[in-house]
């Protein structure tokens, strides 16, 4: 499974009525990041979202390696989290930190590009940075190298004051990698429905492991995220933007790129892949 994160993409920003958009100037390597008008909302629910990535990440010895994207997040204390994990790989994998009293064991895959699917709330109690490993045998063909190198099946969580708060929303973008009900492996956002607060900042980040750019789009919410194209297989480039949902609600977003090529584009009108929904409580 090819793992391309953009890492930042050269963007030109704007923000209107709160609301990002982002249009990319170049296929170049940098953060995009538009800012917002700053609120006094309190966040009193977050959502985080991880996808395991197996044998898909480019590592330092110049080997794909199995990997959680993302592998450090950024949680609240007092807010009650709920973190969902979709597991692509058919052995089980966990996030464990015994002092924040976590350890996630997510199920795996029954079926190649069907997820295993994992859903815990819970509340972090204390500030500071945690360092999470995943304490199941993982990345077997490399003796295990993933388990003991920060950014695969091992991170840190971030956790910080309310008053501090922005929302961590970070999506995967997996090319020809998630099973339709056609029988093929299309593309794919993990999740395409995720969940944010009206009135506090969201920090939205995409890992897009494909090799063509993908978006984010919706109108209704004025958002428009160009996620750059991978440049090098296994290596993920990340685009990161900032804004502030104004009206609650469920909003489509699609992506406007040409995607799933190899399908006739068969990802691009179907929810769950290339298309989706934003809900703001």
């Amino acid at each position: 499974m090819a793992l391309l994160v953009l890492a930042g993409c050269g963007t030109q920003n704007s923000t209107t009525n709160g609301q990002a958009s982002t249009t990319p100037a170049n296929h170049t390597n940098t953060t995009a990041t538009a800012s917002s008008k700053t609120t006094s909302t309190s966040l009193k629910k977050q959502h985080i979202y991880l996808t395991v990535l197996p044998g898909g990440k480019l590592g330092s010895d110049g080997k794909k390696h199995d990997a959680f994207s993302p592998s450090n997040f950024t949680l609240v204390k007092g807010v009650p989290t709920t973190i969902t994990i979709y597991n692509f790989d058919d052995m089980k994998h966990s996030v464990t930190n015994s002092k924040l009293g976590l350890n996630i064991q997510a199920n795996p895959s029954k079926k190649d590009g069907k997820p295993g699917v994992t859903t815990v709330t819970f509340t972090p109690k204390q500030v500071g940075d945690f360092t999470w490993q995943c304490v199941d045998p993982c990345d077997t063909d490399n003796n295990g190298w993933a388990m003991s190198h920060t950014g695969y099946m091992k991170g840190t969580i971030h956790v910080v004051p309310n008053q501090k708060a922005t929302q961590d929303i970070s999506l995967t973008v997996m090319p020809g990698g998630k099973l339709g009900p056609d029988g093929k492996k299309h593309d794919a956002f993990l999740p395409a429905n995720f969940t944010m607060q009206k009135g506090v900042p969201v920090k939205l980040t995409i890992y897009n492991y494909d090799d063509m750019k993908h978006s984010i789009t919706s109108p209704k919410l004025n958002l428009n995220v160009q996620a750059n194209p991978s440049k090098k297989d296994g290596k993920a480039g990340v685009t990161t933007v900032t804004f502030t949902p104004k009206q609650a609600g469920t909003f489509q977003w699609n992506c406007v790129d040409p995607c799933d090529t190899d399908n006739n584009g068969w990802a691009m009108s179907h929810s769950g892949y290339m298309m989706g929904n934003i809900t703001v409580q």
